[in-house]
């Protein structure tokens, strides 16, 4: 098979334009979003967007928000701005709906509600700030046609007007934007699994354990330049959704004032002006980690629950079968606040990636399954001539590039718990001096960063979702889940799926 046949996508039912994904990167989009709408129909949604920050501090963007005019839909021609008016009602939306220092509303003005449901709908998504709305669309380069470097980022729209609030998106857009080098190694490794390439599927697992390193120091960045105490208690709540929100304010979630609300497949299942529930943003809703554990085999199960006597029962009368998994709720949920053709990408792509099975099949002379559902394996009789040395490698090789996505979890859930749980159970630590150190060096470290930590500033005890809590109380995630013992049990799931 030729270079450009291991590269190729073809095993997958669509092309991957239909998917709206490409090999350079990923799920985040080729072109630069757009940056303003340039129908003059649009103005006073951009005139808006961009006065948000101040507008805030002044106590006065309710009052200019509900001067908005209902605007309609029908000039947007294309999707690239259906994304970017879906970005500009999202933080349209959700500044009015928490506010700067004010009680939590809980019905959003026709105004906002109308249009931002339709275009929610149009591209797939549920009427909420989500992943792809602050980290997706919502960035531009310094130099032009060059590629998605931490470097060469700027966001387009905040809620506080912060280098941290920036930060925070920018890092994950150029974690998402490694997605297409991703891609290019799952591609070959699947098709070397369909063609029987043993060494091909070894050095594509190499090449996408190199990027999970990479993503995860890109990761490592982020206290760099995002102070924990700004983003627990002046940029997070601005990211959190209406459900399980009671103590935050929203008990009921909140009423999209005469709007119809769609769910992400486009139907209308709830009457209009009542309330409704949605998770907000959350890492979760990326599509990047996802397709990792798609591509290696990882399987996720409910946290209350082991694997399914069913589930068992199956793999081991049928072991050249494939029955599903029992998967997360979670991560399942999360898949309805991606864009559409991304879920559907995912989808699909679980539906064709047997590359764990194929790894078992190759190295039946040197691996050990661990655990039940490694007995679903691919009936593969040329295997028996494979050498030992090559065995081997492959096993390694997936071993290898499994135990990378541990240590990313690991350092997902450090991430964390620097930013949520230590601000949430210690109020009071103080933010930067960010007048002295308005960019924070990049050489500081987290631990550094809090140890050197001077302003005085004392944070209030509920502010929206941002809450001080007790040491022996649960820390909600934006999703509105506890967010620790979710992370734990992914890491834990990923461990056990070596061989």
């Amino acid at each position: 098979m030729s270079a450009d046949q291991m590269s190729s996508w073809s095993f997958m039912p669509r092309s991957l334009a239909a998917y709206d994904v490409n090999l350079i990167n990923g799920f985040v989009p080729l072109e630069e979003p757009i940056a303003r709408l340039s129908d003059s129909y649009y103005k006073p949604w951009e005139d808006l967007a961009n006065e948000v920050v101040s507008l805030q501090m002044a106590g006065i963007y309710r009052q200019r928000a509900l001067k908005l005019p209902v605007l309609s839909t029908h000039r947007l021609t294309n999707l690239r701005e259906y994304q970017r008016a879906c970005v500009l009602l999202s933080f349209l939306s959700h500044a009015y709906i928490w506010g700067y220092n004010q009680q939590a509303e809980d019905t959003l003005p026709p105004c906002l509600a109308i249009p931002w449901c339709e275009v929610s709908r149009y591209v797939g998504i549920s009427p909420i700030v989500t992943n792809a709305t602050v980290v997706l669309w919502n960035w531009r380069l310094f130099e032009k046609n060059t590629t998605l470097d931490l470097s060469n980022l700027a966001t387009q729209l905040t809620f506080t007007g912060t280098v941290d609030e920036s930060w925070f998106y920018l890092v994950s857009t150029a974690i998402e934007a490694k997605s297409g080098e991703m891609m290019r190694s799952i591609g070959r490794m699947i098709n070397a699994s369909i063609s029987d390439d043993m060494q091909t599927a070894i050095d594509s697992l190499d090449q996408l354990t190199l990027t999970i390193k990479e993503v995860t120091r890109i990761l490592g960045k982020m206290p760099e330049r995002n102070d924990p105490y700004i983003f627990y208690w002046k940029t997070r709540r601005y990211l959190a959704g209406w459900e399980n929100m009671k103590d935050a304010g929203l008990p009921n979630g909140i009423i999209y004032k005469d709007a119809k609300v769609y769910d992400p497949n486009g139907e209308c299942n709830t009457p209009i002006n009542s309330y409704v529930k949605f998770a907000g943003g959350s890492a979760a809703q990326s599509s990047t980690i996802q397709i990792i554990d798609i591509a290696l085999g990882v399987k996720h199960y409910p946290e209350d629950h082991g694997l399914s006597q069913d589930f068992t029962d199956t793999a081991k009368s049928s072991p050249n079968q494939f029955p599903q998994a029992p998967s997360n709720p979670f991560l399942m949920k999360m898949r309805e606040y991606m864009p559409y053709s991304h879920r559907q990408f995912l989808i699909d792509l679980g539906n064709v990636c047997h590359f764990r099975e194929y790894v078992l099949a190759s190295t039946r002379d040197v691996s050990s399954p661990s655990s039940e559902f490694s007995e679903l394996i691919i009936s593969n009789d040329s295997q028996g001539s494979s050498s030992l040395d090559l065995q081997k490698s492959l096993l390694k090789a997936y071993n290898r590039c499994v135990s990378t996505l541990k240590t990313f979890r690991d350092a997902h859930i450090n991430i964390v718990k620097l930013y949520v749980v230590n601000q949430a159970k210690n109020p009071n630590t103080p933010a930067t001096n960010l007048l002295i150190n308005p960019l924070r060096s990049p050489q500081m470290s987290s631990q550094k960063l809090i140890a050197s930590s001077t302003s005085v500033i004392k944070s209030p005890s509920v502010n929206g979702l941002a809450q001080a809590v007790a040491d022996d109380e649960t820390v909600l995630g934006t999703g509105g889940t506890d967010a620790i013992t979710f992370l734990q049990h992914l890491k834990d799931e990923t461990v056990d799926t070596r061989l």
